[in-house]
């Protein structure tokens, strides 16, 4: 084995490391670990109408899974040129990532909702940064195809949940939105949230990328749908969702199309 080799195998190493530690501290997170109240508890005491249903996060289930899967075949290829560049190149932004998703689970289940939003500002950008430098040095490369479709849904879904942590310490800190009603609110955050998705998808030709955007959209339309008559607006608020559902439905067909059938530009 070469020494490269051989740095490449430790870095791998690392990342199953980083991985088991995530997955660790997300578990005891959700378990009431820290602070004796899990993510969710604390969640409920800032509710916002851009937050989820709760069935929603299972897709935190689906993204570990990806990363796992991908970890492997990077492990079982290790001496394919395009897997040992393709580690090469992630392991930095994944190791960021990693460390920055269990410090933002900390932060917010020790009710710490801002230094909670400022660490999951900084755990997207790690993430839009990992996505860059897969578009750039593995974007027509088949074998890297599984790494664009983990970190695109995972990229994804954390600007969700930025939007909603955002909004969680704009409820903490008792901020009355400049007098505007939360209801304007939220459909300039899904306004927002919608354009960004369509903006970056069809830039990118990333046809995986809605993926998340319209399950966080469906989970909020269920909260809406469960408590529209506590919500002003309600109607327009769901209209809004569907509407915007379907458009990210169609993106998805007309970015695949564009690209030849293909998930991703080639």
């Amino acid at each position: 084995m070469t020494k490269k080799e051989q740095r490449l195998k430790t870095l791998l190493i690392v990342d199953f490391l980083a991985f088991g530690a995530m997955i660790l501290i997300n578990f005891l997170g959700a378990s009431g670990f820290f602070n004796g109240m899990s993510q969710a508890a604390i969640s409920d005491h800032y509710p916002t109408l851009i937050t989820p249903a709760g069935f929603t996060f299972s897709i935190w289930g689906l993204i570990y899974s990806l990363i796992l899967a991908l970890l492997v075949q990077c492990a079982l290829k290790l001496r394919n040129g395009v897997y040992s560049s393709l580690v090469h190149k992630f392991s930095p932004y994944f190791l960021l990532s990693s460390f920055l998703n269990g410090a933002w689970i900390v932060a917010f289940s020790y009710d710490q909702i801002g230094l909670s939003t400022l660490l999951i500002f900084a755990l997207l950008f790690s993430l839009i940064f990992l996505l860059k430098s897969l578009r750039e040095h593995f974007g027509k490369q088949k074998e890297s195809s599984l790494a664009h479709i983990c970190f695109s849904i995972y990229t994804a879904w954390v600007l969700i949940a930025t939007f909603v942590n955002v909004s969680a310490w704009l409820v903490k800190i008792n901020w009355n939105g400049f007098g505007i009603a939360a209801s304007i609110w939220t459909i300039v955050i899904l306004f927002i949230a919608l354009l960004f998705t369509i903006a970056y998808s069809y830039f990118y030709q990333n046809s995986i990328f809605p993926l998340s955007i319209i399950w966080a959209f469906w989970g909020i339309y269920k909260n809406a749908s469960l408590n529209s008559d506590q919500i002003d607006l309600a109607p327009v608020i769901q209209a809004l969702l569907l509407v915007s559902m379907l458009l990210l439905i169609a993106l998805m067909f007309i970015i695949f199309k564009k690209n030849q059938f293909r998930l991703f530009a080639q």
